[in-house]
């Protein structure tokens, strides 16, 4: 997760907050859900980096923020 946004500056690798990671490849049609820690702050881009792939399919990408 980052403040700066991709407009200005594209995400550098490993250059941002961490806040989840999935420990290898997702199944085809599972449902993935990752937490970040309570006292991460607040970001307002999330940036998604995968290992190198041509292609990546999204159904749907829910992102909710706890208040």
């Amino acid at each position: 997760m980052t403040d700066i946004s991709p407009e200005i500056t594209a995400p550098g690798l490993w250059n941002y907050t961490v806040c989840g990671q999935y420990p290898g490849a997702v199944p085809a049609g599972a449902t993935v859900h990752l937490k970040c820690k309570c006292d991460m702050g607040a970001h307002r881009y999330l940036v998604l980096q995968f290992p190198i792939i041509s292609h990546v399919h999204f159904c749907e990408l829910e992102i909710f923020v706890r208040s």
